[in-house]
């Protein structure tokens, strides 16, 4: 029987390959987050699920994943505060992701490839005081994993 790759695993080694990067931390100093930030994060990155798939590839002697995950910066705009910060966290989380050889640590699974295939931007009013902007800037990015091997034709 094949094993399928564990997702919940997935998403933690993106998290913390997220977490791990001084200049991505620099930028959004609060931490990355799995959906959402905790109470009182002003600039912070979030990752959620947007999609998954299992793959079962016939003569495999595992499985492959696919998933896509919504990436993105987040921060409140104030006056003193410049909404620039948020972009350059994005721009950073794209160097990280787009097209980069991803950590997936010691969970079993090589990964294919990973690819941005849509852009966020996104700006809300907060709704507590409306002279705070939340600025959304990212992407959902597109991760495929294998486990096992695929024999050679």
């Amino acid at each position: 029987m094949a094993a399928l790759p564990d997702a919940t695993a997935l998403d933690n080694a993106v998290i913390a390959y997220l977490q791990t990067d001084p200049i991505l931390a620099s930028l959004i100093p609060d931490g990355v987050f799995y959906m959402q930030a905790p109470p009182g994060a002003s600039r912070f990155g979030l990752v959620w699920q947007s999609e998954h798939s299992d793959e079962l590839v016939f003569g495999a002697s595992d499985a492959n994943a696919r998933t896509v995950y919504g990436i993105k910066a987040v921060g409140r705009t104030t006056a003193g505060v410049p909404g620039g910060v948020i972009q350059d966290a994005a721009a950073r989380m794209h160097d990280l992701l787009h097209l980069q050889p991803v950590p997936l640590g010691d969970l079993g699974y090589e990964l294919m490839i990973c690819k941005r295939v849509r852009r966020i931007r996104d700006t809300e009013t907060d709704p507590a005081n409306r002279a705070i902007e939340w600025q959304h800037v990212g992407g959902y990015y597109e991760l495929q994993v294998c486990s096992g091997t695929v024999p050679a034709i």
